[in-house]
């Protein structure tokens, strides 16, 4: 893996994780001296997660990372509840009972372990929650349709784990997850969109709670 693919992908996966926090500065001198390399790759990294909207550069000032607005998150949300539930309804044939079992049977192990109280829990339920959505929306027919949800992905990968963490309630989390995979198994397939978009639209309510905008 090149140098600055390996810092692109750490920072960027403290960024979704929230280990990084909006507004935080990125400064290309302290990274180098982490890794031990010249401020070249440092570079590269940092203009790839521009391109993902992750940081923000401000000449004269230097980079940070991005913050999240409540219109940004009402935008996202928007786009991602088009694509989530078109995703969902023409691939929901193409997603096996097995898969949706095994998915089932996990989130009924969290339900029988649960503890709001630690972090490692929660990504956990993270994890899960991103891997069940994509096991819905990721045999989509349309290429297009997949490659317009990955843009959208990381930033909903970001806020599910800030919101969840603030105002997410393990119970209603897993129950929605279950009743959503029970619905996908039956193949009531207006059901099953009703459910999902409920589930993105409480979602989107937690993370506009989650944000100190007012």
């Amino acid at each position: 893996m090149k140098k600055a693919d390996k810092i692109y992908e750490e920072i960027r996966a403290a960024i979704l994780d929230n280990k990084i926090e909006p507004n935080a500065p990125l400064s290309e001198n302290e990274i180098a001296s982490k890794y031990k390399v010249s401020r070249s790759p440092v570079r590269e990294a940092i203009r790839s997660l521009e391109k993902e909207k992750l940081v923000t550069i401000i000449p004269g000032r230097g980079t940070f990372v991005s913050d999240l607005n409540r219109s940004d998150v009402s935008h996202l949300y928007e786009i991602r509840l088009a694509l989530a539930t078109l995703a969902a309804r023409t691939s929901l044939n193409f997603i096996s009972d097995s898969e949706l079992e095994a998915l089932a049977k996990r989130w009924t192990a969290l339900k029988e372990q649960q503890s709001e109280s630690k972090i490692e829990f929660w990504q956990v339920v993270s994890d899960l929650n991103r891997e069940t959505h994509h096991c819905l929306t990721r045999k989509a027919p349309n290429p297009w349709v997949q490659s317009f949800l990955s843009l959208i992905e990381v930033h909903v990968v970001r806020m599910a784990n800030q919101s969840m963490r603030s105002h997410g309630k393990i119970d209603e989390i897993i129950n929605y997850h279950l009743e959503l995979i029970r619905l996908a198994k039956s193949r009531d397939v207006e059901s099953y969109i009703k459910c999902l978009s409920d589930h993105i639209k409480v979602a989107e309510k937690y993370m506009l709670q989650s944000i100190n905008i007012e």
